[in-house]
């Protein structure tokens, strides 16, 4: 499948958007899907992280990151 990770500060705007691609069945550990976030913002703050699964999107996060 086709992975589209997008990431949004907190006024909702795109920082980052990267695709990457994995086989259905190796996506799965116990029973949850295991993905690595290929980029995170470096600066601190709230953001949001969109993930796609072939076009069509399947979870939003809320985050924060700081130092």
């Amino acid at each position: 499948i086709t992975i589209l990770y997008v990431i949004r500060n907190s006024e909702g705007k795109v920082i980052s958007s990267e695709t990457g691609t994995a086989i259905w069945v190796n996506m799965w550990k116990s029973f949850r899907g295991e993905l690595d976030v290929p980029s995170l913002p470096e600066t601190e703050g709230n953001y949001t992280i969109s993930i796609y699964f072939n076009g069509c999107s399947v979870h939003n996060q809320q985050f924060t990151m700081t130092k």
